[in-house]
Formats: structure tokens, C-alpha cells, sequence
């Protein structure tokens, strides 16, 4: 089976035996143009998690079913204002593309907050728009 990249499945996250949730924490950021953040415990933990899952673009999901499902559907994104240059090309750009295309796809409404991270960046429209959808339903 081969991914979208051409690759195996989980080929571009072997990483060294050596490579730490701190390393990881630190390589996705600063690579990338940011800051790495604060390495917490929460922080660590969810990098470790991060270095063990499967990459998305290895997931095969069917859409149809999601499309043809009897409830209202919602997706929000950022409009990626903001984010750092490399940040904004290597995720954003693709992220932003898979969104129009998935709300076309599953004919789900797509909400676009300003920002790259709008669950923490602007949470107040992201729960109003939530509590309007399942009000819907």
C-alpha cells in the first residue's frame, strides 16, 4: 500500500531511536519558522503521541456516507493570517485546500476564522459557531 507521498505508509516519521518528545517538540516548530513552545508535560506528552500516530495523509476515508448523512455539518478553519511564512506553505496552504474541499465534497457549511489556530485564537467563534450547529440538529 502506498500513501499520497509515494512512500510506504509512515515512512517519513521513522525517526531516530534517540529522538525525544522534546526533539520533536522543538524540530516541528523552528523548522518551520516559530517558536518552540514551553516544553510542559501536557506539551510532551502530546508530541509523543504526535511521533507515534500515523500520518494523515495515509488515511483512506470514505466521504460518501460522512456526505450523505442526515445532519447538518460544519467545517471550521483558519484563514492562516498571521502565521509564520514556512508554517503558513508547508501547512497551511495544504490545509486550506483539503478544507474548500472537503465542505464542497460533504456539502458542510465552512466557517473560515481569522488565524491559524482557531480553537485557541479565537474561541469565542469557534464554540458560538459549534452551539449554532447543535442547535440544528
Amino acid at each position: 500500500m502506498q500513501g499520497l507521498s509515494g512512500l510506504p505508509p509512515g515512512s517519513l516519521r521513522r525517526l531516530p531511536a534517540d529522538f525525544s518528545p522534546q526533539d520533536f517538540l522543538r524540530a516541528s516548530t523552528e523548522a518551520l519558522g516559530m517558536a518552540a513552545p514551553e516544553p510542559t508535560p501536557q506539551r510532551l506528552r502530546a508530541a509523543a503521541s504526535s511521533m507515534a500516530e500515523r500520518p494523515c495523509w495515509d488515511a483512506e476515508i470514505a466521504l460518501e456516507p460522512l456526505g450523505a448523512a442526515p445532519w447538518p455539518k460544519l467545517l471550521i478553519s483558519g484563514d492562516w493570517a498571521g502565521a509564520p511564512a514556512l508554517y503558513k506553505k508547508y501547512a497551511g496552504e495544504p490545509l486550506v485546500a483539503c478544507a474548500e474541499f472537503l465542505a464542497e465534497e460533504l456539502g458542510a457549511d465552512h466557517l473560515v476564522v481569522p488565524g491559524y489556530y482557531p480553537h485557541t485564537q479565537q474561541p469565542e467563534a469557534v464554540n458560538a459557531a459549534l452551539r449554532e450547529l447543535w442547535a440544528r440538529r
